[in-house]
């Protein structure tokens, strides 16, 4: 059986809450980077509910603080040293400056612009996208925990970010969910 149980966090009078909330994932994938994002995105798109839980960056670091980013950066460098030999092509300059302020606001503008499409791309497959951190606990069991408490995912389907290995109780029928 595919569950996951929502464990409320302790109530204000110190108890803890009973309710717990049980939904059933086809797919739950640990971190949010070009293999967990495409998977979830395509599968929900096709039917299946699945879940991916990102500890810090959506969309993975590539697009927050890793090869996207850096690509921007370095553009504008780019540019300032076209400009800095912009008399070799018969352009004049007088006196200029490299404002690394607006470098940087022009990065974080991107980064935002990146994060936004990842949101919308999740709302629009209907992928669940939960913020939050993952462990084993047990054989085909996790333990998510994020600001709105603990979830535990007990026998999932589970594809785990950075090498995007794949565990599926029907390998023989994997390759026909895409």
């Amino acid at each position: 059986m595919k569950t996951t149980q929502h464990l409320d966090k302790t109530a204000t009078s110190g108890s803890t809450a009973s309710a717990i909330k049980t939904e059933e994932y086809d797919l739950l994938i640990l971190g949010s980077g070009a293999a967990g994002k495409l998977l979830s995105w395509t599968l929900a798109k096709k039917g299946m509910k699945t879940a991916a839980i990102e500890r810090k960056y959506v969309g993975g670091s590539c697009p927050n603080i890793a090869c996207l980013p850096s690509k921007n950066i370095i553009h504008s460098a780019k540019v300032a040293s076209y400009f800095r030999r912009s008399e070799e092509f018969g352009i004049t300059r007088d006196n200029w400056k490299i404002n690394m302020a607006a470098v940087r606001e022009r990065k974080r503008r991107m980064v935002a612009g990146l994060v936004d499409v990842h949101m919308d791309n999740y709302k629009k497959s209907g992928a669940e996208l939960v913020m939050g951190s993952g462990r084993f606990i047990g054989p085909k069991t996790i333990e998510v925990t994020s600001s709105n408490g603990s979830l535990i995912c007990e026998e999932l389907t589970i594809q785990i970010g950075q090498g995007a290995v794949m565990f599926s109780r029907d390998y023989a029928t994997f390759g026909t969910w895409l």
